[in-house]
């Protein structure tokens, strides 16, 4: 479980295959809760997004540093004092 953007990701059934090719893909899911979006924005400069992430990320292939395939189901939670919004250069990002 990693602490990230003021919450928590939790990573499980991590796989590595061929582990010395160049042509190496890792696997995994992890579960995402609580995430701080304003956060995660900043760090990354992709625009800004606010709300509180939640959700798992399942069948996660990651193959020469892209992701290969995935079957996501994310959703902000609704908080007190959090505005739920995402701004139009973090749509074209």
């Amino acid at each position: 479980t990693l602490n990230a953007f003021g919450g928590k990701i939790a990573v499980r059934g991590m796989e590595i295959e061929q582990p010395l090719s160049p042509g190496r893909s890792i696997k995994m899911a992890a579960r995402l809760d609580g995430l701080n979006l304003e956060q995660a924005s900043a760090t990354f400069q992709f625009g800004h997004i606010s709300g509180v992430l939640a959700g798992t990320i399942d069948g996660l292939v990651l193959s020469q540093g892209q992701a290969a395939a995935f079957n996501a189901d994310l959703q902000t939670v609704a908080q007190r004092g959090v505005g739920q919004r995402i701004s139009v250069e973090a749509l074209a990002a």
